[in-house]
C-alpha cells in the first residue's frame, strides 16, 4: 500500500468530507471489497481521540471511499478544555482494515483545526 502524507484543514463546527483513494506502490487501485475504512483525528500532544469520521466505500473494488466529519464532531474538538479559536495542530490517520485482519494506514498527516 502507498502511504499518502498530506495535511488537512478543518473549520470547527463545519461538516468536512474527504475522498480517500487506496493505491499500491505502483499507483494501481487496491480492491477494498469487504474492508473497513476509518479515519480519526487525535490530539497532537497526548494522542487522545478527538473525532472519528463516518466512512463508506463509494467504489470498494476501485479503492475509493469517503470520510465525513459532521459539524457536531468538528465542533467538539477542544484543546486545554476550550474550543479552539486559533489553528491547532493535531494528527490524523486513515486506515483500511481488511477481512484478513491486516490493517494498513493509507494516509496520515497533520490536521489543522480552527
Amino acid at each position: 500500500m502507498l502511504l499518502t502524507q498530506q495535511d488537512i484543514y478543518i473549520r470547527a463546527g463545519s461538516t468536512e468530507t474527504f475522498t480517500v483513494t487506496v493505491t499500491d506502490a505502483n499507483g494501481a487501485a487496491v480492491d477494498c471489497t469487504g474492508a473497513e475504512l476509518r479515519m480519526q483525528i487525535r490530539d497532537g500532544a497526548t494522542g487522545a481521540l478527538l473525532a472519528s469520521a463516518g466512512c463508506a466505500w463509494t467504489n470498494a473494488a476501485g479503492g475509493i471511499g469517503v470520510a465525513v466529519f459532521d459539524a457536531t464532531s468538528t465542533g467538539a474538538i477542544t484543546y486545554a478544555g476550550t474550543v479552539i479559536s486559533d489553528f491547532e495542530r493535531h494528527a490524523y490517520a486513515v486506515e483500511v482494515a481488511f477481512a484478513t485482519g491486516e490493517v494498513e494506514t493509507v494516509a496520515a498527516g497533520f490536521a489543522f483545526v480552527q
